[in-house]
């Protein structure tokens, strides 16, 4: 029995691979698209260990989605696994694996948070944001509202919390950290790099 993380980086290698000949070239591209940009709330780290897991058990690793008929039996079982075999060594041949600019923390100590302090505006919904962030928002309060809220350790050991919504207004994603910033826009400079947020849709905000 596959854990949930196993199952979703296999059934998403074997269908972005079901037209394609499992040569070499495509080892390389998706060896560096799991490690440029991970699966949503997974590291690179979780795909290796993922993929390890997956061939250490005893399941039908073609089996994991369903795919459509016409490729279905494109990939046989060993072919599949000695793929994902190729690819694990084409990773490690690419350590050290870049550092990622934030990864998603546990939200329960900012929920009982005693004060926040606002240092950015993002002009989306949280949707929307998660598309962009590749990571979930989850379902959380603030004080007794219902929010969706993902909070992030940034590579400089900062914690930031997206929250939306914030404003009665809007579903706007508010950037909100628990000490009082002295750095506002280094810190929304250093949630822009590795995301696909635009610098023009995060907005400095003035408390």
């Amino acid at each position: 029995m596959l854990t949930q993380p196993a199952r979703v980086v296999i059934g998403t290698l074997l269908y972005t691979v079901k037209f394609e000949d499992l040569d070499d070239t495509l080892v390389d591209r998706r060896a560096r698209a799991l490690i440029e940009e991970p699966l949503v709330d997974l590291t690179a780290a979780d795909e290796y260990q993922a993929i390890v897991e997956a061939l250490q058990s005893s399941a039908t690793l073609t089996d994991v989605i369903k795919l459509p008929d016409p490729c279905r039996d494109r990939h046989s079982e060993q072919g599949f696994r000695d793929f994902l075999s190729r690819l694990l060594a084409r990773m490690d041949t690419l350590r050290p694996w870049p550092e990622a600019p934030h990864r998603p923390l546990d939200g329960s100590p900012w929920e009982s948070a005693k004060s926040l302090w606002v240092i950015g505006r993002i002009s989306m919904d949280y949707v929307d944001a998660q598309r962009r962030l590749n990571y979930v928002f989850r379902a959380g309060t603030q004080g007794d509202r219902k929010v969706h809220l993902v909070i992030l350790k940034l590579r400089s050991g900062d914690e930031l919390a997206l929250v939306a919504p914030w404003w009665p207004d809007s579903d706007h994603v508010a950037v909100l950290s628990r000490e009082r910033p002295w750095r506002p826009r280094e810190l929304l400079a250093a949630l822009i790099d590795g995301t696909r947020f635009r610098s023009d849709e995060v907005e400095l905000w003035s408390n």
